[in-house]
């Protein structure tokens, strides 16, 4: 079994979330369209990885019907499972072979104000840019002290103004700057 498929046919209800839990923390909660009000006229489905801590809240009124499936790789196709671990033993694998001078990057999909990355730091980030950075962090737990990344957010502008002169040929003018912040809250670090 690799995953569980829930899905709620319409129904007026109160309660029945559910929460998907990682670290002992709430990851996610699903409310199958409470929220929107639309739990009474349509259907809702959540999924969620098979070994993933998981609860359904009690339905405190009304009444509420579930239909929970295994879903389950047919035996011919079982080395297509990935095991979520294997993505943060690779990582940590990477980690541990880098040179002591050696860094890297990791450019953000998502855009972020500087309010909210100098008072939040990584907890701003979202999407696939908290998936990311939680998955560096977990490597970077497993591996010695000595080979231990250290996590800063920078941003980095660059500007290019290119004009013709009065003669025809062409002048540009650049500009860099960049901004370090570290991964924690409130604390920054600008260097230009």
């Amino acid at each position: 079994m690799i995953a569980t498929l829930v899905i709620q046919p319409p129904s007026i209800h109160e309660g029945g979330d559910l929460v998907v839990y990682r670290n002992g923390e709430v990851s996610y909660r699903h409310d199958f369209g409470k929220s929107e009000r639309a739990s009474a006229y349509f259907n809702h489905y959540a999924v969620h990885y098979a070994d993933a801590e998981h609860a359904s809240e009690k339905v405190t009124k009304g009444y509420r019907l579930a239909l929970v499936y295994s879903i389950c790789l047919p035996t011919g196709m079982q080395d297509l499972k990935q095991n979520p671990d294997s993505v943060v033993d690779d990582l940590a694998g990477v980690i541990r072979d880098m040179y002591t001078e050696e860094s890297c990057a990791l450019l953000l999909s998502h855009e972020y104000t500087e309010k909210s990355i100098g008072e939040m730091g990584c907890g701003a980030l979202k999407g696939v840019d908290n998936a990311r950075f939680r998955a560096l962090e977990e490597a970077n737990a497993l591996v010695p002290v000595d080979k231990k990344l250290r996590f800063f957010i920078a941003k980095l502008s660059q500007d290019i103004d290119n004009r013709l002169d009065e003669n025809g040929w062409a002048n540009w003018f650049g500009r860099q700057e960049i901004c370090w912040y570290s991964t924690w809250r409130r604390f920054r670090t600008p260097h230009n």
